[in-house]
């Protein structure tokens, strides 16, 4: 065809046609690499977003893994006071039976295996429901060697707890001793983990 002003088209305008459909050519093929390039941004902050997600549920299953084991180091321990406890108060009983002239000594020993065995019984079904607050007079210093006792038992050998409050400092005051106990045997078992 001819141009506008009627002249043939020369070289010249051939070049500059050249050129320009080059520019567009190339100004389509970057508009195309663009649109692949925000598809696959949004793809790949999908795949993190869901391997962030992936993540955050297996750190909260080996956060509850790490408080299973915990707890069943634990029962453990007090599974294996609790069969003391019944060893001592068998054993009592036996020699109640083999030599009663002294079974009031005897039996003193087996009321208090039987009081040990029930006290580990009444921790462990505390820890594991949801009860009222009862407020009560309490030896602070009294549960806190408790737990520290309870704790060494299922404490690797290399920790050790030491507990420093005096009994002049804190003396007797209004708890809930089950709550109080749970809550100084969390803090033992997650200062250990």
């Amino acid at each position: 065809g001819k141009k506008v002003t009627g002249d043939r088209i020369g070289v010249a305008d051939r070049e500059l046609l050249r050129t320009l459909a080059n520019q567009g050519a190339i100004g389509l093929e970057n508009a195309k690499a663009f649109e692949e390039i925000a598809q696959l941004n949004e793809n790949l902050e999908a795949r993190v977003e869901e391997r962030s997600r992936e993540l955050r549920e297996i750190q909260a299953q080996l956060i509850q893994s790490e408080k299973l084991t915990s707890l069943g180091q634990l029962v453990a321990g007090v599974a294996h006071d609790f069969n003391n406890a019944l060893t001592a108060l068998r054993g009592n009983l036996e020699l109640m039976e083999i030599d009663p002239s002294k079974s009031g000594t005897y039996l003193r020993e087996a009321i208090s295996a039987a009081d040990r065995a029930a006290g580990l019984t009444n921790q462990l079904l505390d820890s594991g429901r949801q009860t009222r607050l009862h407020n009560g007079d309490g030896d602070v210093v009294t549960i806190a060697e408790q737990v520290v006792e309870l704790f060494k038992r299922v404490a690797p050998i290399n920790i050790g707890v030491t507990l420093t409050a005096q009994p002049a400092t804190l003396g007797r005051v209004g708890i809930d001793h089950s709550t109080l106990e749970r809550a100084l045997l969390n803090l033992l078992v997650n200062a250990r983990d």
